[in-house]
């Protein structure tokens, strides 16, 4: 909860710095950095538009294994709003690998802000068996 704040803090503090401020922005942060593959991540969600709204936010993932994938589409609606997003990671054959999820907020107006994520993925390791 204190890194979603911070962070918002953060865009605000670094937005009302420049002269001109960005038309759509987007901030996430994932429950976690590191996750054992095949399980779910929930993301927190902050976006803002300066003219107009965010109409929608676009979900994609990309890793090695699975390639681009089109995950979810959230609709939006409105100026500024903070939510979340519940994703799977998926199965994966090698011990471990980094999955990127890419956040794209799209504006009326057609801007856009993206964000990304990138997660480490692994398969626990099987216990050796003992000798018999």
């Amino acid at each position: 909860m204190y890194i979603v704040t911070a962070a918002i803090a953060a865009a605000v503090l670094f937005l009302s710095c420049n002269r001109r401020e960005d038309p759509v922005v987007v901030i996430v942060t994932a429950s976690a950095d590191t996750l054992q593959a095949g399980h779910k991540v929930e993301y927190r969600i902050w976006t803002r538009s300066v003219e107009g709204v965010v109409d929608k936010i676009a979900v994609t993932s990309f890793n090695e294994e699975q390639g681009r994938i089109q995950d979810a589409e959230i609709p939006v609606g409105k100026a500024e709003w903070k939510g979340s997003w519940v994703g799977d990671t998926p199965s994966i054959a090698i011990d471990t690998l980094v999955h990127k999820v890419t956040f794209t907020a799209i504006g009326s107006t057609g801007e856009e802000g993206e964000w990304n994520c990138k997660i480490v993925l692994f398969n626990p390791k099987e216990p050796e068996e003992a000798p018999e």
